[in-house]
């Protein structure tokens, strides 16, 4: 495992669609072709299969689906960055739009991750929030627009470029992901070569057939795109 997660980046979310094999094998999917391809990858199993994912695939970045603020202590049910971090996590995603949290709670949080080694994923709804949330120290910040969420409209981002200005100058040491509608191989080169320094995806992995094949064309088409932005880029 490199000593920091770098661009370019692609991740799978599988939610809670896939049993535990269906998991593991689309894990050593993605793991093979990262490696293959050099492209970091993260997923982000149900808690209950975290540490399985990490012990079978530990060149794979795992992330948990949500935490809570909760210390240590007489918090019955509270998932805690603490035991995250000793199952293996290496970060988690806050401010999902199926887990959505206060701004102030996005701060907390992304504290309370960095105090347990975690890295923190930060989901923005829009352009305007991306650099707010970037202001408060996440390793990544999401824009996802929620109409784009679920959707395979092939849907043209125009805010890319602007949002990768707007969160740089907020905080330069993040990256930024852009997601919402990632239907296939198309999408993925246009968010790339648009500025993005990663993408993920969900549905057109887990209803798919052969999820493990559209992953590896992903992640195939994270390298291309990402080639090809930089090929462009002034000398």
């Amino acid at each position: 495992m490199p000593l920091e997660l770098t661009a370019p980046f692609f991740e799978i979310g599988p939610k809670n669609y896939l049993s535990r094999k269906e998991l593991l094998e689309l894990a050593a999917a993605a793991a093979t072709v990262a490696a293959a391809c050099d492209v970091s990858v993260i997923i982000t199993p149900p808690i209950l299969d975290l540490e399985t994912v990490k012990a079978r695939e530990p060149e794979l970045w795992v992330f948990a689906q949500g935490m809570d603020l909760a210390g240590p202590g007489p918090s019955t049910g509270a998932l805690l960055p603490e035991a995250l971090a000793q199952v293996g996590a290496d970060g988690v995603l806050l401010n999902h739009p199926e887990r959505a949290i206060s701004d102030d709670d996005v701060a907390a949080g992304i504290g309370r991750a960095r105090g347990c080694g975690l890295l923190s994923m930060v989901w923005a709804a829009d352009e305007n929030q991306a650099p707010k949330l970037a202001s408060y120290g996440p390793d990544i910040v999401v824009c996802e627009p929620r109409r784009l969420i679920g959707a395979a409209a092939h849907a043209d981002r125009p805010w890319i470029p602007r949002v990768r200005k707007a969160v740089a100058e907020a905080a330069p040491h993040a990256l930024v992901m852009h997601g919402g509608g990632i239907a296939d191989s198309s999408d993925v080169l246009h968010v790339m070569t648009q500025g993005a320094d990663g993408t993920r995806c969900t549905s057109a992995i887990v209803h798919a057939s052969d999820g493990s094949a559209i992953a590896r064309s992903l992640i195939h088409a994270v390298r291309l795109g990402w080639d090809q932005r930089i090929a462009q880029l002034p000398a």
